[in-house]
């Protein structure tokens, strides 16, 4: 608590990725994330807020870099979840500004897979959903507002 309240997004992964017991298999889980998203070096803030508008736990912003939990939102599954957007966005900004040099091929494979995802899943609902149309345009919708979130995450 006090490393999120103190905006210590380091200290947590400190934290997830040695001091969280590991166990179960979901707590192992949890530590291998936490240790590839340390070595992302990220620089997002992380800030305890009392209450969120939309009554969810926690958010990640992308346009401003920042993560916002609440006390609700305060175990590690939750946070990990956060930050996890968080590394996404990195990645994905790197990718789409053409900063490939600086991804792994694994990365960029990831991404590739998400481009792959999003079409293939825009062309399943233009065959089975009544609004095809107004659904899939939403989904490049979200696919480009994403990529310009993730752009101006460094920007």
């Amino acid at each position: 608590v006090k490393m999120v309240q103190g905006n210590d997004l380091k200290g947590v992964l400190q934290y997830l990725r040695s001091a969280l017991p590991a166990d179960t298999k979901s707590r192992k889980m949890m530590k291998t994330v936490a240790q590839a998203l340390f070595a992302l070096d990220l620089k997002t803030q992380i800030k305890y807020v009392e209450s969120l508008s939309n009554g969810d736990l926690a958010q990640y912003d992308p346009a401003t870099d920042t993560i916002y939990i609440t006390a609700e939102g305060m175990t590690a599954a939750t946070v990990l979840h956060e930050i996890v957007h968080a590394g996404t966005a990195k990645i994905i900004n790197l990718y789409t500004t053409n900063k490939l040099s600086q991804l792994t091929e694994e990365q960029i494979r990831a991404v590739e897979q998400l481009e792959d995802l999003m079409y293939e899943a825009s062309q399943t609902l233009a065959l089975l959903h009544p609004n095809a149309f107004e659904v899939v345009g939403k989904m490049h919708w979200f696919w480009r507002s994403f990529h310009v979130n993730a752009w101006l995450y460094t920007s």
